[in-house]
């Protein structure tokens, strides 16, 4: 899976998030923050990337949680949508579409499927058991005893509904799952999923009122179960089968969503003809105390506000990137953050920036061109080893290995700093020292503007007076090319500032509580 996106056009799907309650940080970490880092640098580095999502306007918890208002179920919705959209672009989360699963369009659709399903016979009618509303006659999910919108008596009743034949879609499916196309803490779950006695058929219809009414049975109060209608969103709001049709497709989603994706949506791709996706990351559970963060039972860090302090947001969101739990279910603690704000983002980040950038203002502010020709410290061992780790970070990005990005990013700013100590700017008054160090912040802040887009932006406009765009191209891998080619750019320092600032644990715990209304767990 070398270079599995270069030259490529490629859709980003993150989970569609139900309009049932506030996002929680474990929307954040698993969908939304490493999916736009992703498509930021893939963006930065010539790749065409659409960036999708959408509002999972139904299911049996939106429409309890507008029970539960006293509202009518679609202003519910509407509210909760915006709400995540405000906190989205709040954590510099950019979608190019961020659709709602109730238009009239997605319906239309969903059905076209389902006659294209039912024409292939992968859709079959059978007689099943469920629990019903003894007043109400709609099905009620089997862990209510009784009817949570009336209190009425449940009953056992049979119904015909119809079922997706899973496992007409199996072929391919261990074998992608086994070559990479998953991240490897889920390939084991996924393969159970994937073996026969669990590769099971799957009802997709309900009787139900609230939902996409399925044509031709809607005397009969059927409507498609949200889970087949929401990941058919993926191809409804893309408008572009070709995605789809050359696999160029990566999703995003929690552990508790990977059924869906990995097994029940990629035999829904293959039964019509589509490539399975390149590439599914599954994130594992973000713990409150030991318990999985959940919207429906309320459970986590909600982001109810958003909060004027747009540094530490940018912290929290470099934070939640770097704290991935692809390894296991992870506890999130506000001791945590603080430590990851101080002595990451301040102390080995923040710090090297400034303290060169500082150095060199106080001695010459002057318009300077980059000096990197025949500079005997370009082929420093020292440079080349941190050159090399920079380009290894993007091949990371390229070849869709997000979860080793973060650790080798703190040994990169490691290696600088030893640069650093190594050149003693603050003794050698050499120019050359001070462009080819020049050339290494450069090539840093690229390398980061897709995890803190506004912090580098913010260096880039308020440190350094760059009259070209520097880019990083990543097919530059040798170090001597990439000299050449910032050889003689010009640039003019101004007084520095700190990418971040020290926070203390009150400070932070004040954010958290200012983000979440004081809502907790």
């Amino acid at each position: 899976m070398n270079d599995i996106v270069v030259g490529k056009r490629v859709l980003i799907c993150s989970a569609f998030p139900y309009a049932n309650n506030f996002l929680h940080l474990g929307h954040m970490i698993c969908s939304h923050i490493p999916a736009d880092i992703l498509r930021r640098f893939l963006v930065t580095n010539g790749v065409e990337v659409v960036f999708l999502s959408a509002t999972d306007c139904y299911g049996f918890s939106n429409l309890l949680t507008a029970h539960g208002m006293s509202k009518p179920v679609r202003e519910v919705v509407d509210f909760y949508r915006e709400s995540h959209l405000a906190i989205l672009k709040s954590f510099q989360v950019e979608y190019d579409i961020f659709d709602r699963t109730d238009r009239e369009e997605h319906s239309e659709f969903v059905n076209g499927i389902f006659k294209k399903l039912l024409s292939k016979d992968f859709i079959q009618k059978r007689r099943i058991k469920e629990n019903f509303c003894s007043k109400e006659r709609i099905s009620i999910p089997s862990k209510y005893e009784v009817c949570p919108f009336c209190k009425s008596k449940l009953i056992e009743g049979e119904t015909e509904e119809l079922f997706l034949e899973v496992n007409c879609g199996k072929d391919g499916l261990k074998e992608w799952i086994l070559d990479g196309h998953l991240n490897a803490s889920s390939i084991g779950e996924a393969l159970k999923f994937s073996s026969e006695d669990l590769l099971l058929d799957r009802s997709i219809s309900r009787t139900f009122d609230y939902g996409i009414k399925i044509k031709g049975l809607e005397k009969e109060r059927k409507i498609f179960y949200v889970w087949f209608e929401a990941l058919l969103g993926y191809l409804s709001f893309s408008h572009d089968a070709s995605f789809f049709e050359e696999g160029n497709v990566i999703n995003f989603f929690g552990k508790d969503n990977l059924y869906f994706h990995s097994i029940f949506f990629n035999s829904l791709l293959s039964m019509l003809g589509f490539k399975l996706p390149l590439k599914m990351f599954c994130s594992n559970f973000l713990l409150s105390k030991g318990e999985k963060f959940s919207k429906s039972n309320n459970i986590g860090l909600f982001l109810k506000n958003i909060s004027s302090n747009s540094s530490l947001l940018e912290s929290l969101r470099a934070f939640l990137f770097f704290y991935n739990t692809s390894s296991g279910d992870r506890n999130f603690e506000a001791r945590e953050f603080h430590i990851f704000q101080d002595q990451i983002l301040v102390e080995k980040i923040s710090n090297f920036f400034f303290r060169i950038l500082s150095l060199f203002y106080r001695e010459n502010q002057s318009e300077k061109q980059l000096d990197l020709i025949n500079n005997q410290y370009s082929s420093s061992i020292e440079l080349i080893k941190v050159y090399e780790q920079i380009v290894e970070i993007k091949r990371n990005y390229f070849h869709l290995s997000l979860e080793e990005i973060p650790g080798k990013i703190i040994n990169l700013f490691k290696e600088a700093n030893k640069l650093v100590d190594l050149l003693e700017p603050w003794k050698n008054k050499d120019l050359k020292v001070r462009d080819i160090l020049l050339f290494l912040i450069i090539n840093l802040l690229n390398l980061l503007q897709n995890i803190f887009p506004s912090s580098v932006q913010n260096v880039y406009s308020k440190c350094l007076a760059i009259r070209d765009k520097f880019i990083f191209p990543f097919q530059i891998e040798n170090l001597d090319k990439s000299i050449r080619i910032f050889h003689g750019r010009s640039l003019r320092l101004l007084e520095p500032i700190k990418m971040f600032e020290r926070a203390s644990i009150v400070e932070v715990e004040q954010f958290l509580a200012e983000i979440s209304g004081g809502m907790t767990e």
